[in-house]
């Protein structure tokens, strides 16, 4: 390429890169995380980030959701997201998101990102991505 060739495309990428925010051109993969009470009392869901961030208490009803985003971003830790639930007797402590464990095809999938959890009496179930088929994760202590 010639002088004036490589400018202009130095130029182009350089106008390009400041059109977009740094999150979104190092965002690999983003959506929502869903939980959702299959429990016929009221749910209560508290969640926070291992980083700090507190989702704060949410009170949800029958078939109700409480959801959240999460974002792959190249160059920041992944997130990761616990939770305790309770509902009348049940009572736990789970881990509901970890990037390194979710962000991936057979769980809650990359491109389309979405991680749907239920809470039923028996135990908190992940739907999976590529068979959106729900699988028990954990049982209530």
């Amino acid at each position: 390429m010639s002088f004036p060739q490589n400018y202009l495309l130095m130029l182009a990428l350089i106008l390009m890169a400041m059109h977009r925010s740094p999150a979104e051109s190092l965002t690999l993969a983003d959506g929502p995380v869903i939980i959702t009470n299959k429990i016929s009392g009221t749910l209560t869901i508290h969640c926070w980030s291992e980083a700090g961030k507190d989702l704060g208490v949410q009170h949800k009803g029958y078939n109700e959701d409480f959801s959240w985003y999460v974002s792959l971003v190249i160059g920041k830790p992944n997130e990761v997201y616990n939770c305790d639930l309770s509902s009348g007797g049940l009572r736990g402590r789970f881990n509901l998101f970890d990037g390194n464990r979710d962000f991936a095809k057979e769980r809650c999938g990359l491109k389309d990102f979405r991680c749907v959890w239920q809470v039923t009496p028996d135990g908190i179930y992940l739907q999976h991505n590529d068979s959106h088929n729900f699988d028990l994760q954990y049982r209530w202590p």
